[in-house]
């Protein structure tokens, strides 16, 4: 059977396709990029984010150019005000119902941006030599602006109100000087990634922190002591709080919330300030607050033929991610496990050994 050739026009270029594509494929084609969270490639568009939406002229309202098929005459508009104004708002609700930081309050607070959070990461996985050399790659110049710096990186820390302090400073201090790698080349031009967005959960009450980080508190150790060599640094980086997220530079929200100017409260933050971190699967954790419930994971985990499933529970502002149909110790394939950390539009999901 012979199919009708479909002629439509995008931004005043002649389009032609004998197939039944959406907006989107067909300016998947031509090379338009349309900004996208909920829609991932060979898979069903959910239509849940609606930054894609384009104009169709002669209609009154704006499409999802996810699920919008292409019809003969069409006449489209990918971009303009009246479409930006509309992604940025959709954006800007998105975020108020976001809870997350893009970067851990202690980095922003550091003057020279010493990536403080992921040093300590390593420092935690027992991986002191990555931590030194992560250091040592942030240095902009061999000495260590700890050594004349006031520390506003501590007066930043949210353990503060825990009654705890996490003495960043003296850390750092340690691994200067047990890993001075005079190989690595540093250029003093080189760029250190920021984006100008930044989504922070603001200050926190010491009851949220409490709630929030009750488990965590729990395993610390609460016992000082010197910090005088590396093996004394295990103790006092148990207490951080690890407060940034696990995309900083690659979340889509982020990225779509610096290209349109976004201000993350534009609209009232919808949620109570509380932290929570859910191991769905043994090796996978997954934070609500960050999930903008675009349903790839589900589709990711379908697609996979696997037993195990998610799917979401409640309605509303209360929406999670739930398991179904399997059992607690299940471990998803290593695949799978990549794809959903991977192809998430948030830092919502990580493993378990970058926590």
């Amino acid at each position: 059977m012979n199919k009708d050739k479909i002629t439509v026009a995008i931004d005043n270029e002649k389009f032609s396709t004998y197939d039944h594509l959406t907006i989107l494929q067909a300016c998947e084609q031509i090379g338009k990029k349309i900004p996208t969270l909920c829609y991932l490639k060979n898979h069903s568009p959910h239509t849940t984010c609606m930054v894609c939406l384009v104009k169709i002229k002669g209609s009154t309202n704006l499409h999802p150019a996810c699920t919008t098929r292409l019809m003969t005459g069409m006449d489209i508009v990918t971009f303009d005000e009246e479409i930006r104004l509309a992604r940025q708002t959709a954006l800007q609700l998105l975020l108020a119902n976001h809870l997350g930081d893009c970067e851990a309050p202690c980095q922003r607070a550091c003057p020279v941006d010493y990536p403080i959070p992921n040093i300590f990461k390593f420092i935690k996985q027992q991986e002191l030599k990555k931590a030194g050399l992560l250091l040592n790659y942030f240095k902009q110049h061999k000495t260590l602006y700890c050594l004349t710096c006031k520390a506003p990186c501590i007066k930043a820390c949210r353990v503060k109100m825990l009654n705890k302090t996490l003495r960043i400073p003296a850390i750092l201090k340690i691994l200067h000087n047990n890993y001075q790698d005079n190989h690595i080349k540093r250029k003093s031009n080189r760029k250190i990634f920021h984006s100008a967005f930044h989504s922070t959960i603001g200050r926190m009450s010491q009851q949220e922190l409490q709630t929030s980080y009750s488990q965590h508190i729990k395993e610390t150790v609460s016992e000082k002591k010197e910090l005088t060599d590396l093996n004394s640094l295990f103790n006092e980086v148990s207490i951080c709080l690890q407060c940034q997220c696990s995309k900083p530079f690659t979340c889509k929200l982020r990225t779509l919330g610096a290209a349109y100017h976004c201000l993350p409260y534009y609209f009232p933050k919808v949620k109570d300030k509380i932290i929570i971190k859910k191991a769905l699967f043994p090796q996978l954790y997954y934070e609500p607050g960050k999930c903008i419930h675009c349903g790839i994971c589900i589709d990711l985990i379908k697609s996979a033929n696997l037993s195990e499933g998610l799917t979401f529970m409640n309605n509303s502002f209360n929406i999670t991610l739930s398991r179904v149909s399997m059992q607690q110790n299940d471990h998803l394939p290593d695949e799978v496990l990549k794809g959903l950390v991977q192809n998430c539009p948030t830092g919502a999901f990580y493993k378990k050994k970058d926590g």
